[in-house]
């Protein structure tokens, strides 16, 4: 009967063991995945373009480079194509540009019904389609050679 029970003893130390590593695993695999991937929770509105939610590190950086004044051309030339060459933030880009045409849709059949005092906003909805349409190409472009 002793065998019996030091046999059982050894089994849930061994089980209780693999638990642990298991769990050790999974909280290993859920730092790297939330360092990678953060959680809504974790990301925070771009300052400037307020559609974009940045994971920490790079929101960090955006604030820092805020006070700046060459702060609006940084994020347009330097900050926003790295952005779109991310794969965490491509569906932000895609869904933006979707949003975008939306509304241009929206606008232009106001200007169809005469409404001519929509047709400024109408071209800065197309211009950011394009800038971001733009961005997104290039960046699939540059990433297929």
């Amino acid at each position: 009967m002793a065998v019996n029970s030091s046999k059982t003893r050894i089994t849930k130390a061994h089980l209780l063991l693999a638990e642990l590593r298991a769990e050790a695993r999974r909280e290993r695999f859920a730092a790297a995945f939330n360092q990678h991937f953060p959680s809504v929770e974790q990301q925070r509105q771009h300052p400037r373009y307020g559609w974009l939610w940045l994971a920490p590190g790079d929101w960090h950086q955006t604030v820092e480079m805020q006070p700046a004044p060459e702060f609006r051309r940084w994020c347009e030339e330097e900050q926003m194509p790295k952005l779109a060459k991310n794969p965490h933030y491509h569906d932000q880009f895609e869904a933006r540009i979707d949003e975008r045409r939306r509304r241009l849709e929206s606008l232009q059949n106001g200007i169809n019904r005469g409404r001519l005092d929509l047709e400024p906003a109408a071209g800065m909805a197309r211009r950011e389609i394009r800038w971001l349409s733009e961005l997104i190409s290039t960046c699939s472009a540059t990433a297929r050679y």
